[in-house]
């Protein structure tokens, strides 16, 4: 298994972990020269960080790369923040039956 696999194996093992009732489990994480920085989770209630750069004011609930960037800004300035990788990882059920939960197909916001 890959680096990257890893991390994102990692990281759905951790959205699975986000609260059910959220619309989408989703955690992000922010790397700096192969560190990990930050992460980041959705987060079902709206945030004025997310309203001040979205479209949409119904799309103001933070999202989990906002989240991580968010989070990463406070360990490290713009500039390292421009050579960082970030990973999107989503967990979802497999099946209506909701009876295990398994990778899902994620871009970042």
């Amino acid at each position: 298994m890959t680096r990257h696999n890893r991390i994102l194996l990692r990281l759905k093992n951790l959205a699975e972990d986000i609260d059910p009732t959220a619309n989408a489990r989703v955690v992000s994480a922010i790397f700096v020269a192969g560190k990990e920085i930050a992460i980041g989770v959705n987060i079902s209630k709206s945030h004025p960080f997310q309203g001040q750069y979205s479209k949409h004011p119904e799309a103001i609930l933070l999202h989990a790369e906002i989240s991580a960037i968010r989070n990463a800004l406070k360990r490290i300035d713009k500039e390292d923040l421009e050579r960082a990788t970030i990973y999107v990882a989503r967990a979802k059920y497999a099946s209506p039956a909701k009876s295990h939960m398994v990778a899902g197909l994620a871009r970042p916001c």
